[in-house]
């Protein structure tokens, strides 16, 4: 099993739609209420973005933010990004705790597959 390189991990919103991530098919409000927040690529590659109001969401279904989570990011043999939901209690302990291991993934090659 080949082990994946860290890149980073970050805490973002979590949604009431689905499995708590946004789809590319799902807009929300931002919390601002000036915005909404799209997904544009498929979410394992990317996350979301908030864009400008006058942003087209005509056909997308609008979810709400009921919360936050984690999400980790590692490096793929073939050099892309994977975007895996993390655990965001051990996020909040790196944050504060002082050389506090980094996530680590170890990949199959059924999931290696999946993800190219």
């Amino acid at each position: 099993m080949p082990k994946l390189d860290w890149k980073c991990s970050y805490e973002t919103y979590l949604y009431s739609g689905g499995d708590g991530d946004l789809e590319t098919t799902e807009y929300a409000e931002h919390p601002d209420g000036k915005h909404y927040i799209v997904r544009l690529e498929d979410k394992k590659r990317q996350n979301t973005r908030k864009v400008d109001k006058s942003f087209d969401v005509s056909g997308l279904t609008l979810v709400d933010v009921v919360g936050t989570t984690c999400y980790d990011e590692f490096i793929l043999p073939n050099g892309k990004t994977i975007r895996l939901k993390g655990d965001l209690a051990e996020y909040k302990k790196r944050a504060v705790t002082k050389d506090h291991p980094q996530p680590s993934k170890n990949a199959t090659n059924q999931e290696l597959e999946e993800w190219q």
